[in-house]
């Protein structure tokens, strides 16, 4: 009786891995299946804008690697959710004219509204209420954007993604570390984001890049016209650093 019972529980414990592993299997499948031959939409500046400076962009490994339908990019170079750059426009008069018709939308960044400033003190922080165009704040931007793209797109899931640190000072001070001026903004967009119940990805904090070392810089920030790196811009090494911390977000939230 007792080998009986040994042998019976051995053989359910063997059954009961292979129903685990055959489930964790079947979860990952469909979890990645769902993306399968979607579109999704990506907001951001040049770091998210196809550009010369990344063969690939975070975006594109996600797209691979998720079987995505397709990628509408409508990130603007050198914009943030305020400021302006030469003739591109912000964020916030951008997203009326987001396609609506995406299955996902992914926004990102906003740190070119200190780095360079529209005045001597970049984008004032606000507070929570404010709202674009009263309050022309990072508070304020972010909850139109947000609000404006729920009202338009109410049934599409919608996720923000902070920008990356980046190894320069600007006129506020250092652009990396809990010590830089991108706190403040970066706990903006967070506030905004769990007022709106938005997932929201710090990548400021844990990106993993490191545009400040100089082998890091040169490794994952280089380009052509900048074989030692910008400090700004990932290259497709540092893009794909990115986008392997994006995709479990994705997963999770989409």
């Amino acid at each position: 009786m007792g080998k009986e019972i040994l042998e019976n529980n051995t053989s359910n414990g063997v059954i009961r891995n292979k129903i685990n592993n055959n489930f964790s299997d079947l979860f990952q499948a469909l979890s990645l299946d769902r993306f399968s031959g979607k579109t999704m939409l990506v907001a951001g500046d040049s770091i998210t804008e196809s550009n010369f400076r990344a063969s690939s962009n975070w975006h594109d490994y996600l797209k691979d690697w998720l079987n995505l339908g397709s990628v509408v990019n409508e990130a603007r170079s050198g914009s943030g959710l305020i400021k302006v750059s030469n003739t591109t426009p912000n964020m916030v008069t951008r997203v009326d004219s987001w396609d609506n018709t995406v299955d996902y939308v992914a926004i990102m960044g906003n740190m070119n509204d200190g780095v360079y400033p529209t005045t001597n003190t970049g984008v004032p922080v606000g507070s929570l209420g404010d709202m674009y165009p009263s309050q022309e704040t990072v508070y304020g931007a972010a909850a139109y954007i947000i609000t404006t793209t729920i009202n338009r797109m109410p049934l599409v899931p919608i996720v923000w993604i902070s920008s990356t640190p980046r190894a320069s000072t600007s006129d506020l001070g250092l652009d990396y570390g809990t010590n830089g001026w991108f706190i403040d903004y970066l706990n903006a967009l967070k506030d905004v984001c769990n007022y709106y119940n938005v997932p929201f990805l710090d990548l400021y904090n844990e990106s993993g890049l490191r545009p400040f070392n100089a082998t890091h810089n040169a490794t994952y920030f280089s380009s052509t016209p900048n074989p030692n790196g910008d400090g700004i811009h990932p290259n497709a090494a540092g893009q794909e650093i990115m986008a392997r911390k994006i995709l479990p977000f994705f997963l999770q939230n989409l």
